[in-house]
């Protein structure tokens, strides 16, 4: 096993064990597996929205997802 997937929502805490996985850097690749039905992907909502809104694709455990945010900061300390 690869991945363990922790999830946290308030009171409720569930660790899931992944059975089979695919390890990818390509959010585009990533949504198409999802696409295919090959699998369950975690990809930033941006990337998903078009196909939710379709239809196609639908998001899951929203309760447990990160609030949203402006975007990705980087920070270089002194």
């Amino acid at each position: 096993m690869i991945l363990k997937i922790l999830a946290d929502a308030g009171e409720a805490a569930h660790e899931l064990d992944v059975n089979g996985f695919l390890i990818a850097n390509d959010a585009d690749l990533l949504v198409h597996v999802a696409l295919n039905g090959t699998g369950v992907v975690y990809v930033l909502r941006d990337f998903a929205a078009p196909f939710i809104a379709t239809g196609q694709l639908v998001p899951l455990l929203e309760e447990w997802m990160p609030p949203p945010s402006d975007g990705f900061f980087l920070y270089y300390p002194q």
